[in-house]
């Protein structure tokens, strides 16, 4: 049995659950001849199952490193509860570097990223914004990222920072982790 409260351990037993409802599902269809299903079809029904139930979710989770990757990996960051209020300020990059800074963001009817590039003094080399339909906040922050740098290496830009508030967006670019 999984035990836990937190965001990655219902999402486990989000996951248990559907696997064995909807292979028990297949198991009568099988009996009763009312055809089957191939294991790629299964496997799509519950991994939508386990969305449709995590996503519906109106609990919120503690600010843990399981529980913001569990919440972006699904596109939910907003169930993290953020209780770490920390004064936030530019650092500017060593000399002859620029900083890049990406961030993406959604609303209830709005989606975007946007990005700037600093150079040390703080000066703004560019800064943009792109609108998206993308509901994905990790999609959002990737392509504001991948837009940035492209837009810096345009520029002539080789020496280049990267910034991100991202957990999961870091990780990916450190090869740590990967999309799903």
């Amino acid at each position: 049995m999984i035990k836990g409260k937190s965001l990655k351990k219902l999402m486990a037993q989000a996951a248990l659950a559907a696997t064995v409802y909807w292979i028990w599902a297949e198991r009568n269809r099988l009996m009763y001849d009312e055809g089957n299903g191939t294991p790629q079809q299964l496997f799509r029904i519950i991994t939508r199952d386990v969305s449709i139930r995590i996503t519906s979710m109106k609990k919120r989770f503690r600010d843990t490193t399981d529980n913001r990757l569990a919440a972006a990996k699904i596109g939910r960051i907003d169930l993290i509860i953020n209780t770490i209020v920390k004064p936030v300020r530019w650092e500017k990059p060593r000399e002859g570097w620029y900083k890049l800074n990406a961030d993406g963001s959604f609303s209830e009817n709005k989606a975007g990223y946007g990005e700037i590039l600093r150079n040390n003094k703080g000066m703004v080399s560019f800064a943009c914004t792109v609108s998206s339909s993308t509901r994905s906040i990790l999609f959002l922050e990737l392509m504001g990222l991948a837009a940035g740098l492209e837009i810096a290496l345009k520029m002539g830009e080789k020496k280049i920072n990267i910034n991100s508030e991202s957990l999961l967006a870091t990780r990916i670019l450190r090869g740590q982790d990967h999309p799903t």
